[in-house]
C-alpha cells in the first residue's frame, strides 16, 4: 500500500503528525500501553547511567518526559538538552519544565537528528525514544549520534517493534490497525496519525537488524534487550575511543 511520505519527504510528514497530537500525545501513550510505557522508561534511565555522566543529549525527546527523568537522576551538575524537530512536541516540554525544581539544568532545542547541533564529542551519553523508527534515514541518525557522542561514551535506544511471535504479531496488528485510530480519532480527532504509528512498527527493521545497524554505524560493545511482551527493545552501543 502506497504511504503519503512515499510523495513527500518523511520527516516532513512525521514532524507534521507529532505536531498536531502533541497536546495529547502523553494520555495516548499511556492509554494505548496500559501505561508499560513508564516502564519502558525507567530501563532506558537504568542503562544510561545518567549519575556519572556530565552531559547528556537526548534525541528526539518530544514531550520531555525521558528528559526530565534524566535530570531527576543525573548529578547536580549535570546538563541535559532535549532535542526535538517538532516545535509543538517542545511547547509541552517547556510548560511541564516549569514544574520541575531542576529545570535550569535542563535545555531544549529544536533541531533534526540528522543535523545536531553540536561539535563532535560533546556528550557523555545520548538517548533515542521512539526515534529511530520515525526517521527517514535511520543510520544517518546513527552515525549523527555517534559523532556528538565523546569516545567512550554511550548511546542508549528505547524502540517499538513487532513481537517475533507469529500469534502475538497477528493480535499486535488488529489491535494497532484498528483500535488504535478508532481511539486517536476520538482522542485526538487525528485517526491518520494512528494509523501511521502501525505502518511504522510494521514495516520497521527487526531487532537483530538495528544491532546490526548500530555495528554498522561505528558502536562497539553493542547490546539489545527486547522489552514486554516483545513490542519494545533497548539497543545500546558503545562510542570506540
Amino acid at each position: 500500500m502506497s504511504k503519503v511520505y512515499d510523495t513527500i519527504p518523511k520527516d516532513f510528514y512525521v514532524q507534521a503528525i507529532f505536531n498536531s497530537i502533541a497536546s495529547k500525545y502523553d494520555l495516548m501513550n499511556g492509554m494505548m500501553s496500559f501505561g508499560i510505557h513508564y516502564l519502558w522508561r525507567k530501563v532506558l534511565i537504568q542503562f544510561i547511567q545518567a549519575q556519572n555522566m556530565s552531559t547528556i543529549l537526548d534525541v528526539c525527546c518530544g514531550t520531555g518526559a525521558v528528559t526530565i527523568e534524566l535530570a531527576r537522576k543525573s548529578g547536580p551538575n549535570t546538563k541535559i538538552i532535549g532535542l526535538d524537530f517538532s516545535k509543538a512536541m517542545l511547547g509541552i516540554a517547556e510548560t511541564r519544565l516549569k514544574d520541575f525544581i531542576s529545570a535550569k539544568k535542563v535545555e531544549l532545542i529544536q533541531a533534526n537528528a540528522t543535523t545536531i547541533p553540536f561539535s563532535d564529542d560533546s556528550f557523555d551519553g545520548v538517548t533515542i525514544a521512539y526515534g529511530l523508527r520515525n526517521a527517514a534515514d535511520p543510520m544517518a541518525v546513527l552515525k549523527e549520534l555517534k559523532r556528538v557522542t565523546k569516545p567512550g561514551g554511550k548511546v542508549v535506544s528505547l524502540e517499538l517493534i513487532k513481537p517475533d511471535s507469529k500469534r502475538l504479531q497477528f493480535l499486535y496488528n488488529i489491535y494497532l490497525h484498528y483500535w488504535i485510530p478508532i481511539l486517536g480519532k476520538i482522542l485526538v480527532h487525528n485517526g491518520d496519525a494512528y494509523h501511521y504509528l502501525h505502518d511504522s512498527i510494521f514495516s520497521f527493521i527487526h531487532q537483530e537488524q538495528l544491532s546490526a545497524l548500530f555495528k554498522k554505524s561505528g558502536f562497539q560493545q553493542i547490546q539489545c534487550f527486547r522489552l514486554k511482551l516483545g513490542i519494545a527493545t533497548i539497543h545500546i552501543g558503545i562510542k570506540p575511543l
